[in-house]
């Protein structure tokens, strides 16, 4: 029987997170600093991190401010990718954002990412305006997502 259970993200996970973070955004990895920031200091920042057996399998980031929420980030390993991970993390995620009365959820995600934009409209996600340039590593475009809860 699988384990899967989601945590909110602490200071003793952050050698985890950024294990994953380097696996999952090799060009782009926040730092120590950038979690630790988001997880203790930032008060509209709200970030998790899911367990299948005790293994991180993925973490997603929120921002809440009033009824709004953007998503910051969202990866899963690459050994769990098309398993339901991703959907599950990013389940738990709007499911959080409910209970604050989110009315609008965010996020970018790159031009190219087909796999993850299939995965934001089976949520009801669509697709708004385009980030010309967003990403820094290689000047990709982004297209910034919407779904009203």
């Amino acid at each position: 029987m699988c384990d899967w259970h989601i945590e909110k993200m602490r200071p003793e996970h952050l050698e985890q997170v950024l294990a994953l973070e380097s696996q999952c955004f090799p060009t782009l990895a926040w730092d120590a600093k950038c979690f630790l920031y988001e997880m203790e200091e930032n008060p509209f920042g709200h970030y998790f991190i899911g367990y299948l057996n005790n293994e991180p399998v993925g973490y997603v980031g929120l921002h809440i401010i009033f009824e709004t929420c953007h998503i910051t980030t969202i990866g899963i390993h690459t050994n769990f990718r098309q398993q339901g991970y991703g959907q599950k993390m990013l389940a738990y995620a709007l499911d959080y954002a409910r209970v604050f009365d989110v009315q609008t959820v965010s996020l970018e995600v790159r031009v190219s990412n087909t796999v993850a934009k299939k995965l934001y409209m089976s949520f009801g996600f669509q697709e708004g305006t385009v980030r010309k340039n967003y990403y820094s590593d290689n000047q990709e475009d982004a297209i910034l997502m919407w779904v009203k809860l």
